[in-house]
């Protein structure tokens, strides 16, 4: 499965002053599956600009395909994100698949749906199957919030935690709730563990809500955050911000070295951000790989695919769906 061969990017250029190598794949740890672009909100950072009108949604047939996959390679992480994945019709199937097949369940939510009627049955289907919860909240500011994801956002994303926390997640070992941080401008966050503190006291004495960790993530100049910040003139400031805190530091870690990431239509990328930028990953015939006959061990040691974006994995403290990385 080799590369086809791009034009050198300006991040592999920075990563190969420090590692003559470049940036590598090793082994595969996590599988991403990325359900769609079916949301119930349309975030001002989502760079696959999700939202109620989404139309990119994985079928059943792709779902069989990674059902396959997850069976011919069992202990994985499976990572499911979306959009909102908790709306695709075909969620609780997949979790009750993978349940005995995988190391680790994981699910990206955006906390408001688990409160819609229609889908507030799934916290129960997420506990019996020990799914760990990882939950976008950008503050504990009802200001911030809902400027960031619309009116209303805060509330329904409190209830959300409480309604979670009542069936003992972030507080069962077993069930692990984890919310996740991103800045509403152009900037870096701030540092993880101090956020986290402040996080913890706050959502604690306001509202009796407990998690276990936080996580703050980079905002990728992909999608509506590109358009944002082109909008407002900040783009090209905004990719020198990240330039600047390029952090070498964070490339032991970095989430592409052991994670690839599905998409709707089963195409298979190095990380969840190449989706957009188009960027899948390539075999020897110069054909774009699919989850029906990606084979890991061919991809060991073979170059990641990279551009401007992945600048934001590595600014700062770096980033990665679970967090800083330094």
């Amino acid at each position: 499965m080799n590369k086809n061969k791009r034009e050198s990017t300006a991040f592999m250029k920075k990563v190969k002053e420090t590692n003559k190598q470049g940036l590598l794949f090793d082994k595969l740890e996590t599988l991403q599956v990325n359900l769609g672009n079916i949301c119930n909100q349309t975030c001002s950072h989502c760079h696959i600009g999700a939202g109620p009108k989404g139309d990119h949604i994985m079928d059943e047939a792709r779902i069989e395909d990674v059902m396959l996959f997850l069976t011919n390679n069992p202990n994985l992480i499976l990572d499911i994100t979306g959009g909102e994945p908790s709306m695709h019709p075909q969620i609780d199937r997949l979790i009750n698949f993978a349940r005995g097949i995988t190391k680790k369940i994981m699910i990206r939510t955006n906390l408001t749906a688990l409160v819609d009627d229609k889908y507030k049955h799934l916290p129960e289907i997420y506990k019996q199957n020990k799914v760990e919860i990882v939950a976008s909240m950008p503050c504990f500011s009802q200001e911030n919030v809902d400027y960031q994801r619309g009116n209303g956002t805060f509330e329904k994303s409190i209830l959300a935690l409480q309604n979670l926390n009542k069936i003992k997640y972030g507080k069962n070992e077993n069930l692990n709730l984890h919310l996740v941080y991103n800045p509403n401008s152009a900037m870096l966050p701030p540092e993880q563990k101090q956020l986290e503190k402040d996080y913890k006291r706050v959502l604690q004495k306001n509202y009796g809500i407990v998690f276990n960790n936080l996580f703050t993530m980079v905002n990728v100049p992909l999608g509506r955050f590109a358009a944002f910040l082109k909008k407002e003139n900040q783009y090209d400031r905004y990719i020198q911000i990240l330039k600047d805190n390029y952090n070498p530091a964070t490339l032991d870690n970095i989430m592409c070295k052991n994670l690839i990431s599905v998409d709707w239509k089963g195409n298979v990328y190095n990380c969840d951000f190449n989706q957009i930028s188009n960027q899948p990953i390539i075999n020897a015939d110069s054909g774009v790989v699919n989850i029906r006959n990606f084979n890991q061990k061919d991809l060991k040691k073979q170059p990641i695919e990279t551009h401007e974006h992945c600048f934001a994995c590595t600014a700062g403290h770096g980033s990665s769906c679970t967090g800083s990385l330094d």
